[in-house]
């Protein structure tokens, strides 16, 4: 039986936004990109490595077969302020860690605010990474028809 760790809430509050950028940007044990993410209205029960079903609750849901051989679900918890509180296992910890938790909060917050700045008129024109993980953006006013 896998224990799930408390681990801190996360930056995130837009539940379909959280689930875009899970499925789009995110990558897995199994090497997968695109994987199906599950987005509740109520929260769901996590399943365990051996498909049992947890005690643990979540809104968004990243099955296991998408997290790696012998995994446990992940979920993504809403909390009472909004934001969202990962829920994984000790056992996937060492995979889906604070780096890559801080990789999901910097990437959600990207799209964040690209689909701001489309919604005042502005088009992502480019997007550049440097080698100390900073990322430039450049947009453009969009055209009125």
């Amino acid at each position: 039986m896998s224990k799930f760790l408390e681990i801190d809430e996360l930056k995130i509050a837009d539940q379909d936004l959280l689930v875009e950028t899970l499925e789009e940007d995110m990558e897995y044990w199994i090497g997968a990109r695109g994987c199906t993410v599950e987005s509740h209205t109520n929260p769901v029960y996590l399943l365990g490595y051996q498909g049992d079903q947890r005690p643990e609750m979540a809104e968004v849901v990243i099955r296991r077969e998408f997290v790696g051989e012998a995994s446990n679900d992940i979920g993504f918890k809403r909390q009472p302020n909004g934001n969202f509180r990962p829920i994984i296992s000790e056992f996937d910890v060492e995979y889906y860690n604070q780096i890559w938790l801080d990789q999901l909060a910097q990437t959600y917050a990207e799209r964040k605010f690209v689909r701001e700045m489309r919604e005042s008129g502005y088009l992502l024109s480019s997007r550049v990474s440097s080698n100390d993980g900073s990322i430039e953006m450049s947009f453009t006013a969009q055209a009125l028809l």
